[in-house]
């Protein structure tokens, strides 16, 4: 839990006035919209974008915007060009730190600014020499997910005793990156994969260690699923890194036919395989032909989920049939349903935002069906960065595949993963649920022609159960009337990874307000807009609102309309300051209790705590006090640049850990 950052400050409006919103715990603008400024020549527009915040530097607050803010890529809608650019510290990644500039291009050549958005954290002023290695970075961030998630379980992997098919915890440094607190701290990210042995499922975390203490100040679950059952205490989920597809050689096109899990005949896009004898569902009819990218749908029966925290296997196939028309063996593995849907799903975001596939570039889609949980039934799904994997259902849920919301969701995933790439955490990662989940159901309502005023249009997943009914099976209801002032959970990372999905529903029934009020299409064209425009990766739901409003603005939506936008953020609680009438910290990446992982000791009428200074950005130092609250606290332990974490005390004396670039001590 990374504690707060740089205390908030008004940012000077810019020299033609448009509506700015302040930063939080930065002096940049969250938002500056209803601007029109030119943009200073420049080859392309990264370079236009990086020379208007720097000429705009008053405003901004950005000290060297050619120095410390990187091109991350730049959308291109006929005359509109959207830049994203990533803050770097001295040359260090900042997690979350991205800014966005809007501009107009004209046919000569020149630019105008329309607006900016995102995050620029301007209170840093930490240096950047690390006293931690990458290997002991590694080494801390696999104890700490051991310890996390219970060393015992892993007791087989340390005596030799387990399968090496079933490989221990590793981790990959992916280099220093600092957090935005206070005036920051310096880490090594570190990815942490590997096999749960408990729960059948892969593991992967990302860790945050200090880079001259060594000690975990960051860590959360990249696992992206479209979540549990309501019904189903301790469900599992899963997620891992995508490797590289091997596809058979001598296609040809073929139209084909299949029979869907609800008994529909569907038409198929498959192609004809001579190596292999066979039709495969591979869908090249979206793609051009020389792009060698298409929507495939592979056989991934006997598959556990556990297994795709490594490279893609070797001995996966697209599903096959001898003739066009695919059999019950497709339908019953929910390969017809994810074929048929991915395509659907594909359709959508191609016809009413323009966007070619997930990336926007025209990726190939693979999902994989039929996975299970070292071969016992899996009833979840997951986005794992490169595809879609479906789990095989129980007795009473069908294949996950098997819901054209689910599919939606999970390619949902992919699609925000390209654009804003919400960090799947917090309030990020329910925001990222929340459009998963806007985008799942408006493709199915659409698809399915469900009204938008049927009382279960809002039910997500309500089509995957045998024998109970929508409402009874759904996994979530956009519908539900959650608020953030009654219904929002503040919880850590070990629970729902501080509750993505717990808290989803809460925004994504306010773009559902929306949709039912302004009709399909526009609504998913504001929401669409708000995620590929505006928001980035560490934004909430306050910012969240800013972005679908200023969307809205964009596409000019006014009186009745927009007030109708913000009229269902105000049923659910999403108004500016909302997170101070919940007596708790809302933001659990950037909050503002500063300690993160150390348990409290007491005993003999004391106890004892672990604490950081008021901004975050310190080790942490043990405190004493007496439970009854009488006396002054004590400060126990040296203020020696190392993390002094998990005290106990009997009352007369005090124990604590102390990790350092050196060895752990007590």
């Amino acid at each position: 839990m990374v504690p707060a950052a740089a205390t908030a400050a008004e940012a000077a409006p810019p020299p033609n006035p448009g509506e700015v919103v302040p930063g939080q715990r930065t002096q940049t603008p969250a938002l500056v919209e209803g601007i029109r400024e030119p943009a200073p020549a420049a080859g392309d527009a990264a370079g236009a974008a990086r020379a208007y915040l720097a000429a705009q530097r008053d405003t901004y607050r950005i000290a060297n915007a050619g120095r410390d803010l990187e091109p991350a890529g730049t959308v291109t809608d006929g005359g509109q060009e959207t830049v994203r650019l990533r803050q770097r510290h001295r040359g260090v990644p900042v997690l979350g730190g991205e800014y966005v500039v809007r501009m107009e291009k004209a046919a000569d050549g020149s630019r105008v600014v329309t607006g900016t958005s995102g995050k620029y954290f301007t209170g840093l002023r930490t240096d950047t020499a690390a006293e931690v290695g990458d290997a002991l970075a590694v080494e801390r961030a696999v104890d700490a997910v051991l310890d996390d998630l219970g060393r015992e379980r892993f007791a087989g992997y340390e005596a030799g005793e387990r399968d090496e098919s079933a490989p221990p915890l590793t981790g990959t440094s992916h280099g220093l990156v600092v957090l935005p607190s206070g005036s920051g701290v310096l880490t090594r990210h570190v990815t942490v994969r590997g096999d749960d042995p408990a729960l059948g499922e892969p593991v992967l975390r990302e860790v945050y260690i200090d880079a001259r203490a060594g000690y975990p100040v960051l860590q959360y679950s990249g696992i992206k699923t479209f979540g549990a059952p309501k019904a189903a205490d301790g469900m599992r989920s899963a997620d891992g890194a995508g490797g590289a597809r091997r596809l058979a050689s001598d296609p040809a096109a073929e139209a084909g036919s299949g029979v869907k899990l609800d008994g529909t005949t569907v038409a198929l896009d498959v192609t004809r395989d001579e190596g292999r004898g066979a039709y495969l569902l591979r869908d090249r009819s979206r793609h051009p032909e020389d792009s060698g990218n298409v929507i495939a749908t592979w056989d991934a029966r006997g598959k556990w989920a556990s297994q795709w925290a490594g490279t893609w296997p070797e001995t996966l196939q697209e599903f096959g049939s001898p003739t066009p028309a695919f059999g019950a063996e497709a339908t019953e593995a929910g390969a017809v349903d994810a074929h048929w849907a991915a395509g659907r799903v594909h359709d959508h975001f191609k016809d009413r935002h323009g966007r070619d596939s997930l990336d926007g570039r025209g990726m190939t889609v693979d999902s994989l069906v039929g996975v299970t949980d070292y071969g016992q039934p899996y009833v979840n799904a997951f986005w794992d960065g490169s595809k879609m994997v479906y789990g095989s259902g129980d007795a009473e849920y069908r294949p996950l595949a098997a819901a054209l919301d689910v599919v939606g969701h999970e390619m949902t995933h992919g699609v925000v993963e390209h654009t804003a790439d919400l960090v799947y955490a917090g309030q990020s990662g329910a925001l990222n649920e929340a459009i998963a989940d806007y985008f799942g159901n408006a493709v199915e309502t659409d698809v399915l022609g469900i009204p938008m005023d049927s009382p279960d249009s809002g039910l997500v997943g309500e089509a995957l159960c045998r024998t109970k009914s929508p409402r009874e099976c759904a996994f979530r209801d956009l519908d539900d009337g959650r608020t953030t002032t009654a219904s929002f959970l503040g919880v850590g990372f070990g629970t729902d990874n501080g509750g993505v999905h717990l808290n989803s529903t809460i925004f994504a029934g306010a773009l559902w307000d929306v949709r039912q009020d302004l009709g399909p299409e526009l609504a998913d064209r504001i929401v669409y807009k708000a995620l590929t425009e505006y928001l980035t990766p560490l934004d909430g739901f306050t910012e969240g609102r800013a972005a679908v409003l200023a969307a809205a603005k964009d596409l000019d939506v006014a009186g009745r309309d927009l007030t109708a936008v913000r009229r269902a953020f105000n049923a659910h609680g999403i108004v500016p300051n909302w997170e101070l009438a919940l007596g708790i910290d809302s933001d659990v990446l950037l909050e503002r209790v500063n300690t993160y992982d150390s348990r409290l000791g007491a005993g003999g009428g004391w106890w004892a705590a672990s604490q950081s200074n008021e901004d975050g950005s310190e080790p942490y130092s043990v405190w004493a006090g007496r439970t009854d609250g009488k006396g002054r606290l004590k400060l126990m332990s040296p203020n020696d640049g190392r993390y002094h974490v998990n005290p106990a005390t009997d009352g007369t004396t005090v124990v604590w850990v102390a990790y350092g670039s050196g060895p752990v001590e007590v």
